[in-house]
């Protein structure tokens, strides 16, 4: 981050250290000025610190994504951040490590057999 004073916010996508600290950085001024749950507000201020290759790539993106904080921080983080993260003992569980139930679709029932009467 180039710069990170009150009025001027830069993120040009040069780190994964970059990317942590302009994540924590937006999601202080999204706390400080009381839009810490409006994911809308909070897409708009990153993306307006955006410079060089992060705002090329922002300019790519969906605008599902471009206008929605849930979505933007991951795709960041996946794109500037670590590549993989450092292991550590209680580190998240891998996703190899949980049991997940095959997902069912309920089938509809059939419908009652017809009788037909003939006259």
């Amino acid at each position: 981050m180039a710069d990170s004073s009150p009025d001027e916010l830069v993120f040009r996508g040069s780190s994964p250290e970059e990317c942590e600290t302009f994540v924590s950085t937006i999601r202080k001024r999204a706390l400080a000025e009381k839009k810490h749950r409006d994911d809308e507000w909070i897409a708009y201020l990153a993306s307006s610190s955006f410079v060089g290759d992060a705002f090329y790539w922002y300019e790519d993106l969906d605008k599902e994504i471009q206008d929605d904080w849930s979505r933007l921080r991951p795709a960041l983080v996946a794109r500037f951040g670590r590549t993989r993260p450092p292991h550590t003992p209680n580190s998240r569980i891998a996703v190899s490590q949980v049991s997940v139930p095959p997902i069912t679709i309920p089938t509809p029932a059939a419908a009652p057999p017809v009788s037909l009467v003939w006259f």
